[in-house]
């Protein structure tokens, strides 16, 4: 009998761990927090910026 209980308890903890349940953030498509800014480079993350030092 415990071996049934087993079988349902990693069952529904399997499914608890699937990647269909995790949080996920979402961006915003309208409203606050929408905008995305494009990088000028595609290879380049925007918002990184290092000047060589002469």
């Amino acid at each position: 009998m415990s071996n049934a209980l087993n079988k349902k308890h990693r069952s529904a903890k399997s499914l608890v761990f699937d990647p269909l349940f995790r949080t996920r953030q979402e961006k915003a498509k309208k409203g606050k927090g929408s905008y995305a800014r494009k990088p000028r480079n595609p290879q380049q993350e925007p918002g990184l910026r290092f000047s060589a030092a002469a």
